[in-house]
C-alpha cells in the first residue's frame, strides 16, 4: 500500500483499472486501530466501510463473523489489532479490491451503522460520499492532481474542512443535521465529504495495472 502513488491504475468493483487520483489519508507513521477480517486478513479502520454480499457497504466495526462479503466470502474471524501506516487510495468508482475483497472508498461516521438519517430520509453513507466526492473527483480527472498537500495528521487538504464539518454535524441534534442536510443536498458538492479511508492488511494483495 505505501508503494503506491497519484496515477496508478488499481484493480476495482467494476472489473475495471482505475486511476488513484488523490490519497485522502497518507500518513506512513500514524499508529491507529485496525479490524481485521479472516481469512482474506483485510485490515481496515473501524468506522471504513466493506461491502457484503447484498451490495450494502457497511462499517467494519458491525461486520460479523458469518456475514458474506461481496467477493462470496464468509468472515471466519475477526481481529483488533494495532497498525502502523494509513494510505487512502481514492478511485472514481469509489471502490477498490484489495486481498479480493470489495472495499469502499468511504466511512461511515457512526462505527454502529451504514445509514445517515437526515428527518425521514434515510441514505448510505457510501452514497453520499460518493455524491459530495463529485468536484474533486471531476477535477482531479480533468487536472491530474499530481501533487497534494495533507495536514499534520495526514489528511489530504482536499477533504479535510467537509470531514471535519461532516463529524461536527454528525454530533448534532438531528433537527440540525436535517436542515444542514438538505442544504447540502442542494448545493451538488460544497464539500468534500467522508474521504478518510484507513485500509492496510498484513499482506497487501492489490492489482496495479503496470506501464509498458
Amino acid at each position: 500500500m505505501d508503494q503506491l502513488k497519484l496515477g496508478d491504475q488499481i484493480l476495482t468493483a467494476t472489473g475495471h483499472y482505475e486511476p488513484i487520483y488523490s490519497f485522502g489519508h497518507r500518513s506512513p507513521d500514524t499508529l491507529a486501530e485496525f479490524v481485521q477480517l479472516l481469512p482474506s486478513k483485510l485490515e481496515l479502520s473501524p468506522s471504513h466501510m466493506v461491502f457484503l454480499q447484498s451490495g450494502e457497504a457497511v462499517p467494519a466495526s458491525i461486520v460479523k463473523i458469518g456475514d458474506v462479503l461481496q467477493s462470496g466470502e464468509s468472515v471466519t474471524g475477526i481481529q483488533k489489532l494495532m497498525r502502523t501506516g494509513v494510505y487512502a487510495p481514492f478511485t472514481p468508482s469509489g471502490t477498490l479490491l484489495v486481498n479480493g475483497v470489495t472495499v469502499s472508498s468511504y466511512i461511515a461516521f457512526s462505527e454502529s451503522a451504514n445509514i445517515f438519517e437526515i428527518g425521514p430520509v434515510k441514505l448510505p453513507y457510501h452514497t453520499i460520499a460518493h455524491s459530495f466526492q463529485f468536484l474533486h473527483r471531476a477535477y482531479c480527472l480533468m487536472d491530474g492532481c499530481k501533487q497534494e498537500r495533507y495536514s499534520e495528521e495526514g489528511l489530504s487538504k482536499w477533504v479535510e474542512g467537509g470531514y471535519r464539518f461532516a463529524i461536527w454535524l454528525h454530533k448534532k441534534h438531528s433537527a440540525l443535521r436535517m436542515l444542514a442536510g438538505f442544504l447540502l443536498i442542494l448545493s451538488g458538492s460544497s464539500f468534500i465529504l467522508f474521504q478518510c479511508l484507513t485500509v492496510r492488511v498484513n499482506q497487501v494483495v492489490i492489482s496495479v495495472k503496470k506501464h509498458i
